[in-house]
């Protein structure tokens, strides 16, 4: 990734060497070759822009498909490779959600908080995040987060029959149960499969 922009430079440094003055013949040639090289250089840069637009999403999901193979027997490789991945696509919050999921599955709340935190900051209308956070902040025994989250996920998926009985869980001051929830979210994925 680095050695395009390296020869780049190399190439903007040879460029820029002293030469002898041109002749009036070659000056006139030149001035008709300017303009394609200039063209020439502007295509190289927008292909490079294209390569790394297209490019770094696909090497993101690349990690998050591998994260998502190798978590239970090494989850902390796991965990730097969805790290990886979110930042070569930071407009997704795909890596937050697997992290944070693989995080619950292993009982580690803070690191899930986090991650779903992470997922919901760059895509503030994910309702999956939202759910997973009101849950959390329920079990964590923190009430008014946790109605203020489970609403917000009810607003955004208003049809999700286990954000809505989450949402009723809360209302009637009873805290999430988390591993419960993470099941029947498994079961339904499991049978949409």
């Amino acid at each position: 990734g680095l050695g395009a922009p390296a020869f780049a430079l190399l190439g903007i440094a040879c460029s820029l060497a002293p030469r002898p003055a041109p002749t009036r013949a070659q000056a006139a040639r030149r001035l008709g070759t300017v303009p394609r090289r200039a063209l020439a250089g502007l295509g190289a840069v927008a292909a490079l822009a294209a390569l790394l637009s297209l490019g770094a999403p696909w090497l993101s999901e690349r990690e998050i498909q591998s994260a998502a193979r190798i978590w239970p027997q090494a989850p902390l490789v796991a965990y730097s490779r969805l790290d990886h991945a979110a930042k070569l696509n930071p407009l997704s919050d795909q890596a937050d959600l697997v992290a944070g999921s693989i995080a619950l599955r292993f009982g580690d709340l803070a690191r899930a908080e986090h991650e779903f935190s992470q997922a919901l900051t760059r895509v503030p209308d994910d309702a999956y995040a939202a759910l997973e956070l009101g849950a959390i902040a329920s079990e964590s025994g923190e009430p008014a987060r946790a109605l203020e989250l489970l609403e917000r996920a009810a607003r955004l998926n208003p049809r999700d029959p286990l954000t809505r009985q989450a949402l009723q869980t809360v209302r009637r001051g009873k805290p999430v149960n988390l591993q419960a929830l993470n099941r029947a979210i498994l079961l339904n994925a499991e049978q949409l499969a």
